[in-house]
């Protein structure tokens, strides 16, 4: 797992440990590899950009998921460049995980995207055949999806999950 440490991957964690998953996750300090090791998983250290790092991790694993995100606080969000990170992440990160994960053979790869890229569809429902509509950084929403449906294309499963928005103390 990478992100395992952030927002949304210690809600996570605790689900795939109980659930009797075998659980590896990005460590990127001492303090984070305790907190892994607390919810009973294993960290493991390397470098994330490192499509050779990502292969050995990958290698023999049912599933990976991909939490990974960072959202400018405020001020910075309105910044040039403020967004930069968030775009990494979700494009060309996404896709060298995607990469290794094809030469891994790893038949299934979770990442998390964002219900924000659904354009309005006024009344009607929207669901994951819904048009969508990314300007700006929230384009790189719809370039992970692509990186996974490569994965598709080589014969695994790519899961986009579209989060909404999320509420509570570590939000």
């Amino acid at each position: 797992m990478l992100g395992g440490t952030g927002v949304a991957g210690r809600a996570a964690l605790p689900h795939l440990v109980r659930g009797g998953h075998d659980v590896s996750v990005l460590a990127r300090s001492d303090a984070a590899a305790a907190v892994i090791r607390d919810a009973g998983a294993r960290p493991v250290t390397g470098d994330a950009d490192d499509p050779a790092t990502l292969r050995r991790w990958l290698d023999g694993v049912d599933a990976a998921v991909d939490l990974r995100v960072r959202i400018p606080t405020p001020g910075r969000a309105v910044l040039p460049g403020g967004w930069r990170e968030y775009v990494r992440l979700r494009d060309a990160a996404a896709g060298r995980l995607v990469g290794a994960a094809i030469d891994a053979g790893t038949p299934r790869l979770v990442h998390d995207t964002v219900t924000m890229v659904y354009a309005d569809g006024g009344d009607s429902w929207l669901d994951e055949d819904a048009r969508v509509h990314a300007p700006g950084f929230m384009a790189a929403n719809l370039a992970c999806e692509a990186h996974l449906a490569r994965l598709g294309a080589a014969g695994g499963v790519g899961v986009a999950l579209r989060f909404s928005q999320f509420y509570g103390p570590d939000d």
